[in-house]
């Protein structure tokens, strides 16, 4: 669950500035209670998630952190002894130029807080760089964010420059395994998928071109998930129309779904031209899918970490001789599961809490 989903349970006023004192004063606490950790994005009960990392991680926790939801009037005025930055970007982001002012004027404040409260800022880095570019204001604000992290959580790939002062600490990806139910759903011979939130990034087009050049009329090709990018959604459809082997599945698909989708395929195609870190890549792992990546350092620890039988690489671009190639290389016989014992969740948990209690000292 990214900040923006909801986005506007964040609005309205906050009056800040007599209250600086008083919240500093609360910075301080008694180390027989649990450490406060305000998460940098909104869960709870009322809240489902958009995106299953987030309840996994807070349910993770054992009982020496308490997980906190963010909120604007928390960041500014509530007792927290750790921030724990996730997607800062959509901190600054609104559908409105009165409501992104309003949220750069906030992120000021809270950072302000934090520097006189010396709340310490843990930030896990799941992308270096914003898939989409903000305006300036946000680039200042995020290198202002970005300046104040005390500790980096990478969990796959190298560390920006950027960030050579900061503490880093490497904790993976955790599995899917517990969110998906297990089902009978078995791999339909010749199915390619990709799955996920379909943007520009991604790379679509060019697994679309790489499936026209595939003469192999057994072949079949899924992609499914809500497009971000207009174009990339009519270049799906177009393709649709004039390619019977493909499937176009363009909206948000409840978990079951997804799922099923990822398990009718016989090989999971992620067509980017880099790849950093991927819930979508453990997503079809999790589900017991091979997966064809792109060629680089995080690729090369995935086949270190789970096997050639699981993940094969292609040098970007895609073109349709790796796709002939996966095929025949996801079709031969392989293990039943997937070794997920690097990714357990309880064992994430508690490396983030040892994170938490070394930054609140």
């Amino acid at each position: 669950m990214h900040l923006h989903k909801h986005s506007r349970r964040a609005g309205g006023s906050v009056h800040v500035a007599a209250d600086l004192a008083r919240a500093q004063a609360s910075a301080g606490r008694s180390t027989d209670r649990p450490v406060r950790v305000m998460q940098g994005f909104y869960f709870g009960p009322d809240l489902p998630p958009a995106n299953p990392f987030t309840q996994l991680l807070v349910e993770s926790m054992p009982p020496e952190v308490s997980c906190l939801s963010f909120s604007w009037r928390r960041a500014v005025l509530g007792g927290y002894d750790v921030f724990h930055a996730h997607w800062p970007e959509y901190m600054l982001r609104a559908d409105s130029v009165p409501r992104r002012l309003a949220k750069c004027l906030l992120t000021v404040v809270a950072l302000t807080r934090m520097r006189l409260t010396r709340t310490p800022v843990v930030r896990t880095l799941h992308n270096a760089d914003p898939h989409e570019p903000g305006g300036w204001a946000e680039r200042r604000l995020l290198a202002v964010m970005d300046r104040a992290t005390s500790t980096v959580i990478v969990m796959a790939g190298d560390v920006p420059a950027r960030f050579a002062h900061a503490r880093v600490v490497r904790i993976p990806h955790g599995h899917y395994r517990t969110w998906f139910p297990a089902t009978d759903t078995a791999a339909e011979p010749g199915r390619i998928a990709c799955v996920g939130l379909l943007k520009a990034y991604k790379g679509v087009d060019t697994l679309l071109e790489a499936f026209a050049g595939l003469d192999d009329p057994d072949a079949r090709l899924t992609v499914a998930g809500a497009p971000n990018d207009r174009t990339v959604a009519a270049a799906v459809v177009e393709a649709a129309r004039h390619d019977e082997r493909i499937e176009a599945r363009l909206q948000f698909l409840p978990d079951q779904q997804l799922a099923d989708v990822v398990r009718r395929a016989q090989v999971l195609a992620f067509p980017y031209a880099y790849l950093r870190n991927s819930g979508a890549v453990l997503l079809a792992l999790s589900l017991d899918r091979p997966a064809l990546l792109p060629a680089g350092p995080v690729a090369d620890d995935l086949v270190a970490e789970f096997g050639e039988q699981w993940c094969t690489t292609f040098d970007p671009p895609l073109a349709s001789a790796d796709l002939a190639r996966a095929l025949a290389w996801s079709a031969r016989p392989r293990a039943a599961e997937v070794d997920m014992s690097g990714r357990e969740w309880a064992d994430i948990g508690r490396r983030h809490a040892e994170v938490y209690r070394a930054r609140e000292r």
